[in-house]
């Protein structure tokens, strides 16, 4: 048959095509004077070859009940004539293309049951798992951009025992259910640089090929986030970070000058639980001019990235994106006012530094990596 029609052949499944060569293959033993005569008749080789290419058990589970109640009688009819014509029960199961158990069970019992599981899995602890489903969507909706991990970590910081894989579970069924959303980190502005001039580099020293930080305060990284509070109003976070710790210090200003980004060099050296010995920064005309001098003042050592290479501020850039998506988002900061967004401000640095957990600290918060790498 298939030698005659191969596109025919081609057109089957590969189900289909097994079956269709093994009822040629009796035909044959038939002829060879292997199988008696009569064992396959022409006629059940016929109904095999029109029903194998039509039905088997998943299209049959997938007809209604009615059609798989006559579909059902039909092959066991069929299986039966076959095996009076002189084929075992195997042999006329292959003919019908189901098989032999399935014959048996549908001769038994030709209304089909339900296909639901003896043992179907339930939660151990109902109660228990809604409360930590309450738990996790509070502090979804609090950090809207933490994954799974940060989360686990955060609870069981405050006493939740509780998986990875749990927590990621309920954040899909959160997002599922439409109570989260997936985040997405949104656009954020960078205005046009209106400063022209630029003054002389009379500190500030090329920065080293494969430069390092083996201890806190070794190497700072500075940068400024831009972000748009209105229609042609700015507000500029000026961000320091230490690469080893991973201590972070932040300030809002109203304006990217030299002088403000000086304030903050102080603030730093301030508030730190190090010595700063450098800092490293873009060649931004904000850490030109009175950063430059504050920083000789210091004995501070100032290193410049090359231009238009920003991975050379990975862990700053990286810093900005954390303040972008957990302090920046928040709808409710007050940016009319500058010391009430300072104070907002100082909380969540003050949080990153001691309650975030960082994940290639170990999770560990920069505070609890400092005072580990003090000892």
């Amino acid at each position: 048959m298939c030698s005659d029609s191969d596109t025919y052949c081609r057109d089957l499944g590969l189900h289909q095509k097994r079956k269709i060569i093994h009822t040629v293959g009796l035909l044959q033993r038939q002829t060879a004077g292997d199988l008696p005569m009569g064992s396959l008749s022409q006629k059940a080789t016929l109904e095999n070859q029109n029903t194998a290419r039509t039905y088997d058990t998943a299209s049959i589970r997938s007809l209604s009940i009615e059609d798989q109640i006559r579909v059902r009688k039909d092959k066991v009819e069929t299986w039966e004539r076959i095996r009076k014509s002189g084929s075992t029960a195997e042999e006329a199961a292959e003919q019908t293309g189901i098989p032999v158990r399935t014959l048996y069970e549908w001769k038994r019992k030709p209304i089909p049951g339900s296909t639901r599981p003896h043992h179907v899995r339930t939660r151990e602890n109902q109660k228990q798992y809604e409360e930590q489903k309450t738990e996790v969507y509070k502090l979804r909706m609090k950090f809207r951009s933490w994954g799974g991990k940060k989360l686990q970590t955060y609870m069981e910081n405050l006493g939740h025992e509780i998986k990875v894989s749990k927590v990621c579970r309920i954040i899909s069924e959160l997002i599922r259910e439409k109570k989260i959303k997936s985040y997405y980190s949104g656009t954020f502005a960078k205005p046009r640089n209106s400063q022209t001039g630029k003054a002389l580099r009379a500190y500030a020293i090329a920065l080293p090929e494969g430069l390092r930080s083996f201890g806190p305060g070794e190497v700072v990284q500075i940068d400024t986030l831009y972000f748009r509070v209105g229609p042609n109003r700015y507000i500029y976070i000026v961000n320091a970070i230490c690469i080893y710790s991973k201590l972070a210090f932040s300030h809002v200003f109203e304006a990217h000058t030299a002088k403000n980004s000086a304030y903050l060099l102080k603030k730093l050296i301030r508030r730190a639980p190090f010595e700063v010995q450098a800092v490293q920064t873009d060649q931004g005309t904000e850490f030109r001019a009175a950063f430059e001098r504050a920083c000789q003042e210091r004995g501070i050592t100032f290193y410049v990235n090359n231009p238009h290479s920003p991975t050379e501020n990975a862990f700053v850039e990286r810093f900005n994106k954390t303040m972008r998506d957990d302090f920046l988002s928040n709808n409710k900061l007050p940016v009319g006012n500058l010391k009430a967004l300072n104070r907002r401000l100082d909380r969540f640095i003050e949080f990153f530094n001691t309650q975030r957990p960082y994940e290639t600290i170990d999770n560990l918060t920069p505070m609890a990596y400092f005072q580990q790498c003090s000892v």
